[in-house]
């Protein structure tokens, strides 16, 4: 094919040069627990990748959320997201619920986690 179209066209956006995402860009509701702990995919970024959430101490309870704000800059508009629970943690995986605006992603886990089980979501964004 030719013409305009062929101006437009784009191969495949390389995710890895991104800002490389740590614990502390995720921000867990209290529903986590007083002393949870976050574990980040290595090579985790805003467009795509995996946290480990691990609940503990008191205050656990339903509904519990994690709030990642994106490091790369705004959207022009709030991106799409597919979050999932892998099913490798220890924990219960359930259908999450995901919001965004242009400036986060904020993931419900839909239940009450218990202390000490592993609980691991892949995400990937589309803006």
């Amino acid at each position: 094919m030719s013409g305009v179209l062929d101006e437009f066209r784009c191969g495949r956006f390389f995710a890895n040069r991104a800002t490389v995402l740590v614990a502390g860009d995720f921000a867990l509701s209290a529903g986590w627990g007083a002393t949870p702990t976050t574990t980040v995919g290595g090579s985790s970024r805003d467009t795509r990748g995996k946290v480990t959430l691990t609940p503990g101490g008191a205050g656990i309870g339903a509904n519990p959320t994690w709030t990642l704000t994106f490091k790369d800059g705004t959207y022009t508009n709030a991106p799409f997201a597919l979050v999932n629970m892998n099913a490798l943690g220890t924990g219960a995986a359930v259908i999450v619920g995901v919001s965004t605006t242009a400036t986060t992603m904020v993931v419900t886990y839909i239940g009450t986690p218990v202390g000490g089980n592993t609980y691991i979501f892949d995400w990937i964004v589309v803006g």
